[in-house]
């Protein structure tokens, strides 16, 4: 039995990643999930005892991937509009165009662990949150701290700072 080709999302992740000489730890690491779950979603395969079976990414995972990398939303939204879909949401939240290359150093065992042993200490809202992808999507904007804050809170559906509601546009809402 002959490999499945990876999907076009795979293709283009590790392409993006290749040519901007990030490893597949460091992404893997500022993405949240693991350096295993990195390199099956780029092969677009997953073996286990001698099975082979194709892996999908979750939109949410693609568009965190996406933005550790540097990849613009409209690329992306060539092979996944729904990952594009998310990653042009974070970024209309956010104010900026696109979703862009967090800081590196950021250390994580997989989806559900915040990131330890980091040079970076994360506010403890982003590390209460963590296992949320639309949270780490929202961090690795290339916007200020307290942005990136204010958005967490209003994807979460928490009160702003001055104790009123913000409501979400839909991004992982709550309300």
């Amino acid at each position: 039995m002959t490999t499945p080709e990876p999907p076009p999302e795979a293709i283009l992740i590790r392409r993006v990643r290749q040519a901007r000489r990030i490893s597949t730890a460091d992404a893997a690491r500022a993405a949240g999930i693991s350096k295993p779950w990195w390199s099956m979603i780029e092969s677009g395969t997953s073996t286990r005892h001698g099975v082979t079976k194709p892996v999908t990414a979750k939109p949410e995972v693609l568009a965190s991937m996406a933005a550790v990398i540097g990849l613009s939303a409209e690329r992306m939204r060539e092979v996944r509009p729904d990952a594009a879909d998310i990653m042009d949401e974070a970024a209309e939240l956010s104010g900026t165009a696109s979703a862009s290359i967090p800081k590196m150093g950021v250390r994580g065992r997989g989806t559900t662990t915040p990131p330890e042993e980091s040079p970076v200490m994360l506010p403890r809202l982003v590390a209460e949150n963590w296992h949320d992808a639309n949270v780490r999507v929202v961090w690795s904007l290339n916007t200020s701290e307290e942005s990136r804050l204010a958005l967490i809170r209003r994807l979460l559906g928490l009160p702003d700072e001055n104790g009123g509601q913000l409501r979400s546009s839909g991004l992982g809402s709550r309300a």
